[in-house]
């Protein structure tokens, strides 16, 4: 039994998992698995189904079938010799279903069961897709909102070499959310891993994975340890977790993903690694690390507290990328009698690590390797190379070559690794490093480095993307920012009248909320502008453009959210109203209003002495009634009394031998 590979599965933080949770995308009908409530249920009672025997067809009792039905999955849960399961509807007429296989063992009666509607938690969506047979290239859509799980999700039923995927979205399916925006896998103070793949060829894509809490999560995805291969992970994020960001299996490619704050190395396998664009800092070992051969291309590693780029054996490709300010050495080779001629260093910046820039732990036979040239090395603690010499083709850089001042000043840093223009500094590594074969027609070189300059000497590599800035939905807000001249893209712009337009949730740009709108300038080419709360009353991504002629376009993006909630999405309403009781229409329904109720109850006194365990409200009433009512004291006897001021609460013992005076309990 298997439903189709068009089949996509959704699941959203106000969803259900007895839902549907599921729409074939190559059927006609409406896709009703991207909505939070099921769009039929069946009861057993009002609203169920029968069959005449073992069959597919069942015939409707209180709803009637239409075409929008077609393609929608129904979770059969209950009824008479029906067989639970999750069935796609492949037909219908205004009394019945026909689904894509048998769903009773004999004549079925009271059918009970959802259609329509996503799921609400991960864990019950990759079970559901795994548990109907699936096939190669379904897709698991996680929508934005923080997903806290208790136990590891464990993806299964992909097939070797063909994936099926487990993808976040902000708004809409193959949105591609950025920073922020991206659905968050909290383990939520469990020693667990988020991810553990069931089986090889998933595709994880566009997600914040957080070992927040105590104790903190093991890994964000863990696919080395039980052995999964042929993943593909983009654009996802593992932050916080006790171990590794990313442990990967063999043949396995990272793009454009990011590793912070991890108690092991930020990203790292097994063999068969390639990374591409991808950001590993402030790790508690290495930036980068791999068993055995592993490629990295235009990736950065700063402050980790190993190294930035480490092999345990053999090396194999590391171009255009950085190792800044790591605790060990900016690239660690294997030991010299397993390097070959396959190994490729090129195009890379070594600057501030805390022993070399490269370091051997010894002396290679060969004195030259074709494949080591055109790297940059800047203030590493022990030097630029161990065992080592510079070749022709390498620049040893005297001055920051940065655009910031510190890249990583703190965790994380502003991450702003772009040349600047400055000779000695950025000058020296734009256009320097090895391009094309001679021969060949190119405008310039390539930079030596993960970011590329812009003008004709450079390349045309992507930046890596910087986690979007949440603004309160419907707040004021005054946004900084810097403006650079576009002849040379370093020098400040001042004096400018910069346009600033708004693009709301994806819309075109246009004008604020005030009309035609120029930046204020502070000084030195940084200006500023302020956002109305119309500006910001749209949820969802807000991206500023500031605009004139001779200077590059600034592009600033933000992201909107719930003030209430923070776009949490199970937190659906403002916090004082998520304590309710189960009680009628007269039960009080916000905590305010309970306290209120309870302080302002008239109550009756006490009957009689409260005991020693009593209760926080018979002590209170005790204590006023204790100093509210008459109280009479003889040379052997204290009598407390009734509001009444003749029957007696409660009596003490007391006596006086000269010496000391003894009161005994109230009883």
């Amino acid at each position: 039994m298997s439903l189709s590979q068009t089949v996509t599965w959704d699941c959203q933080t106000g969803g259900n998992d007895t839902n549907g949770g599921g729409f074939n995308t190559a059927a006609a009908g409406t896709d009703y698995s991207q909505q939070v409530a099921p769009q039929v249920t069946f009861d057993g009672a009002t609203v169920y189904a029968t069959t005449v025997g073992v069959g597919a067809t069942i015939t409707l009792v209180g709803v009637t079938g239409v075409a929008a039905h077609v393609g929608n999955i129904v979770n059969i849960t209950g009824g008479t010799n029906f067989v639970a399961g999750r069935y796609q509807i492949t037909g219908y007429t205004a009394g019945t279903w026909t689904l894509d296989r048998n769903c009773t063992t004999g004549a079925g009666a009271a059918m009970t069961g959802k259609m329509g509607g996503c799921f609400q938690t991960p864990a019950a969506m990759l079970a559901a897709q795994a548990g109907t047979g699936s096939v190669a290239d379904q897709v698991c859509y996680l929508k934005y909102g923080t997903y806290n799980i208790a136990s590891t999700l464990t993806p299964a039923g992909a097939v070797s070499l063909y994936q099926s995927r487990l993808s976040g979205y902000y708004a809409a399916h193959e949105d591609v959310p950025q920073g922020a925006n991206r659905p968050t896998i909290a383990t939520n103070s469990n020693a667990i891993a988020a991810i553990t793949p069931g089986s090889d060829g998933w595709r994880l894509e566009n997600l914040i994975l957080d070992g927040s809490g105590s104790p903190k999560g093991t890994r964000g995805v863990d696919a080395g340890t039980v052995a999964k291969s042929y993943l593909a992970v983009s654009n996802c994020k593992a932050v916080n977790f006790s171990s590794h960001g990313f442990y990967m299996g063999g043949s396995t490619l990272l793009i454009n993903c990011e590793a912070g704050s991890n108690g092991g190395s930020g990203i790292t396998g097994v063999s068969g690694l390639t990374f591409v664009s991808c950001f590993s800092h402030d790790n508690t070992v290495n930036g980068f690390s791999c068993g055995a051969t592993y490629s990295a291309i235009r990736c950065v590693a700063a402050n980790n507290g190993g190294d930035g780029f480490n092999s345990g054996y053999i090396l194999d490709i590391i171009i255009n990328c950085v190792s800044y300010k790591n605790s060990g050495a900016g690239i660690v080779l294997a030991s010299p009698g397993y390097l070959t001629s396959c190994v490729l260093l090129l195009n890379n910046i070594l600057a501030k690590n805390g022993t070399y820039g490269i370091s051997m732990s010894g002396v290679p036979a060969f004195k030259q390797h074709p494949g080591w040239r055109n790297n940059a090395f800047w203030s590493n603690t022990s030097g630029d190379f161990q065992n080592w010499t510079l070749a022709a083709s390498d620049v040893t850089v005297t001055a920051n070559p940065f655009n910031g001042a510190d890249p990583i000043t703190t965790s994380g840093g502003s991450g702003d690794f772009t040349l600047n223009n400055s000779n000695p500094g950025g000058a020296q590594c734009r256009a320097t490093g090895m391009g094309l074969v001679d021969g060949l027609t190119q405008v310039g070189y390539l930079d030596i480095g993960s970011y590329q300059h812009q003008d004709a000497g450079g390349g045309a590599f992507a930046r890596i993307i910087q986690m979007a800035e949440r603004i309160p939905q419907s707040t004021t807000k005054r946004v900084v920012f810097n403006a650079y001249l576009s002849s040379d893209h370093i020098s400040a712009a001042t004096g400018k009248t910069i346009a600033i337009t708004l693009s709301k949730n994806g819309s075109a740009y246009a004008n604020p909320s005030g009309g035609a709108t120029n930046a204020t300038e502070i000084a030195n080419g940084k200006y500023y502008v302020d956002l109305t709360t119309t500006d910001t009353n749209t949820l969802g991504p807000l991206s500023l453009r500031g605009a004139v002629a001779t200077v590059d376009d600034v592009f600033l993006d933000f992201s909107v959210i719930d003030a209430n909630t923070g776009s949490f999405g199970n937190l659906d309403a403002t916090i004082s109203s998520r304590s309710t009781y189960a009680g009628g229409a007269a039960t009080p329904t916000d905590v305010l209003t309970q306290v209120n109720a309870a302080f302002d109850t008239n109550v009756s006194e006490l009957a009689s002495s409260p005991a020693a365990n009593a209760t926080i409200r018979q002590m209170l009433k005790w204590l006023f009634q204790y100093f509210k009512f008459k109280k009479t004291v003889t040379a052997t006897t204290e009598t407390q009394f009734k509001s009444d001021n003749s029957t007696n609460l409660s009596t003490a013992t007391i006596s006086d031998d000269g010496t000391t005076f003894t009161k005994g309990p109230m009883s």
